[in-house]
């Protein structure tokens, strides 16, 4: 009886079966077989990644050992962070973790390898920073970050952002105050979007010079009363804003608003759909993948974090739902941490 030597698989037949691997840790298991596998998987060509979900247990992550789980998975994975005590690390972009450790510079952590890059400093009075989105191909020049954050000294929230190899941020205050905690940011095309529930209106800043480029003609406004959080995003080239409805500590339903730029006349439009689309939320922000390069996954989704406290603020309940946009059921899928957790695109390269 012949033995199958596997290592002499044609390396067009390996690359197609690595191409299909969307679940990192069955590709990392797959590159590990031989160096004739490794070599027909290059992580650059591997397919269009599931997001992870990472524990949080709050908004910095302060531990040693970070601990992750693939999406509807009850497998947890420990990554050890190496000088994880110098850290306090905000929640993800993609596959990057905001460092923003007091004295130290700020820079940008891939849990998965390892690697860091450095950004340039920011004014000490800026605080609470968070990661909005990062615009680009993984760490390569130019590519772009932004953060919101908050000034102490001016008591104004801040939208930062810089491109990779700058030596400074581009720092925008956004008017008022208050107003803007339970806002919405976005970069896109070239703008950053800036929109506020209570009062409805969208500032549009140019993200060269930071000035104000327009402002879109007020939403409905907002009542303070109302219990929502809202995201911004881009989803298939669209901006979206998205809304979550909450009632007596349940969510209810959510809302879909495309950016609609007619003539010019920037406004938002109300969708009831996203097609193959699945949207990833959660406590800062949120992104969209293509449901059909996924074997098995609902598109016209939304995936979210329930938060609810139990019985008292240390007893928080956590589940991972799913809001099916069409029939507007949540169901609640695998989730095997008792606290917050945070989307992350695992990436190796």
């Amino acid at each position: 009886m012949m033995v199958m030597d596997w290592a002499l698989l044609p390396h067009d037949l390996l690359y197609i079966i690595s191409t299909k691997l969307a679940d990192i840790s069955d590709f990392i298991r797959f590159r590990d077989v031989c160096k004739s596998w490794q070599s027909s998987a290059s992580p650059s060509d591997h397919a269009p990644r599931l997001p992870w979900i990472l524990n949080n247990h709050g908004d910095l992550f302060v531990l040693a050992n970070l601990k992750l789980c693939p999406s509807f998975s009850n497998k947890i994975y420990t990554i050890r962070v190496r000088h994880a005590y110098m850290m306090s690390l905000n929640g993800p972009s993609e596959c990057y973790l905001l460092n923003t450790n007091k004295g130290r510079p700020i820079s940008l952590l891939n849990p998965f390898t390892g690697n860091t890059i450095a950004l340039p400093p920011l004014r000490k009075e800026i605080r609470s920073l968070y990661p909005l989105n990062f615009v680009g191909n993984r760490l390569r020049s130019k590519d772009l970050l932004v953060v919101r954050g908050f000034d102490k000294h001016s008591l104004t929230f801040i939208l930062g952002l810089t491109r990779l190899g700058d030596a400074e941020w581009l720092v925008i205050p956004l008017p008022g105050s208050g107003v803007w905690v339970r806002g919405s940011f976005m970069y896109y095309k070239g703008h950053l979007f800036a929109h506020e529930l209570s009062t409805g209106r969208t500032m549009v800043f140019d993200a060269t010079s930071g000035k104000i480029a327009f402002t879109m003609r007020n939403t409905n406004r907002l009542d303070y009363n109302r219990d929502v959080k809202e995201y911004m995003l881009e989803s298939e080239g669209k901006l979206l804003r998205i809304i979550k409805n909450i009632e007596n500590n349940q969510v209810e339903s959510f809302e879909i608003y495309q950016l609609d730029a007619l003539d010019n006349d920037y406004r938002w439009i109300q969708i009831w759909d996203i097609n193959e689309q699945m949207v990833f939320l959660d406590t800062h922000s949120g992104f969209s993948m293509r449901s059909s390069n996924f074997h098995g996954l609902r598109g016209n989704c939304i995936y979210f974090f329930h938060h609810e406290i139990v019985s008292s603020p240390l007893e928080l309940s956590v589940q991972l739902c799913r809001y099916d946009l069409g029939n507007k059921e949540i169901r609640i899928l695998p989730y095997p941490f008792n606290t917050k957790g945070a989307w992350i695109i695992p990436w190796i390269h």
